[in-house]
């Protein structure tokens, strides 16, 4: 009977608030997608961030003056200064890529998509190339102190033109990725915001319109306990309802984004891929929170609004 009484009042606070009610799983959903988004957002960073730290390398570029009496590196001096790099503590390894080979890899590699940038390496030819040592460091946590050794170490000052430290280079790309992390977590505040007031707005309406029901039943001995729960349920239905659409909204943002926009990204192994498992596994979590959401705010809304 109780079941009965309660499946009932749900529907027909439905029933008589169907705007408010369609206005809030809409807003639910728009908050927990936003919520949701920058939540794989943050994964994709963080994952590529580990993905990029596996593979940095500390570029060592050659002077001109040093290379050019030898540019496949076979005499003495430039296979001296391979020795003293690989002999550094922390080294794993170390290669050296002449102009020649540069010149290769920046046409057929790093500008295959880009014909202008490919136009440009042509015209100003393999003289206007830097050969270079590609170090790579045993463990990545003393990536910053190679650096500092190599721009502090007095031997290389006359061989060594610049040395290029990646870390800034990802900075600067995962800056982009935090940027729109933050402002996908500041439209979920936003539109949270209008949810609760949704909510609100809901369940006061909700409770005016069945005023007399509520106070017979109080009347005649209903705890309040048992007469506003329709209305927390009916906020939580109304939210579960959101959660479905933001689901689908986050496997579509996938698709359209993290797969379709980011896929030569991706391709080009800069920055880690976002599966279907992924969305599945925040799934559960954006549920939760929509349901927390709309139980307090309902349950919050009527201890103030409902005091009889």
């Amino acid at each position: 009977m109780r079941l009965k009484f309660l499946i009932g009042e749900v529907l027909t606070g439905f029933r008589k608030n169907i705007t408010i009610a369609v206005a809030m799983i809409l807003t639910s959903a728009i908050a927990l997608t936003m919520l949701g988004t920058g939540i794989l957002v943050v994964g994709l960073t963080d994952r590529s961030k580990q993905q990029f730290l596996s593979e940095l390398e500390i570029r060592v570029n050659l002077s001109k003056d040093f290379t050019n009496p030898d540019p496949a590196c076979e005499q003495h001096d430039c296979k001296a200064l391979e020795a003293k790099l690989k002999a550094t503590p922390g080294v794993a390894s170390v290669r050296y890529l002449s102009p020649d080979q540069v010149y290769d890899d920046a046409i057929h590699r790093v500008f295959a998509d880009q014909p202008d940038l490919q136009e440009l390496t042509a015209q100003h030819g393999k003289e206007a190339l830097l050969a270079y040592f590609k170090v790579t460091a045993a463990d990545q946590a003393t990536f910053g102190q190679l650096v500092e050794k190599f721009r502090d170490d007095p031997a290389l000052k006359g061989k060594v033109q610049s040395i290029i430290d990646q870390r800034e280079l990802v900075k600067r790309v995962f800056h982009v990725f935090d940027g729109a992390r933050d402002v996908a977590f500041a439209m979920a505040v936003i539109t949270a915001v209008i949810a609760v007031f949704l909510i609100a707005n809901m369940v006061q309406i909700a409770a005016f319109t069945r005023r007399n029901e509520i106070a017979i039943m109080r009347l005649v001995g209903a705890t309040r306990w048992y007469t506003q729960l329709p209305f927390l349920v009916e906020a939580v239905i109304a939210s579960l309802f959101g959660s479905f659409l933001a689901v689908i909204g986050l496997f579509v943002s996938r698709k359209v984004f993290f797969q379709n926009s980011l896929q030569d990204f991706q391709l080009a192994g800069l920055i880690a891929p976002v599966s279907v498992a992924d969305v599945w596994q925040l799934a559960p979590f954006v549920t939760v929170i929509g349901a927390v959401l709309a139980a307090s705010t309902a349950y919050v809304t009527l201890r103030w609004y409902v005091r009889t």
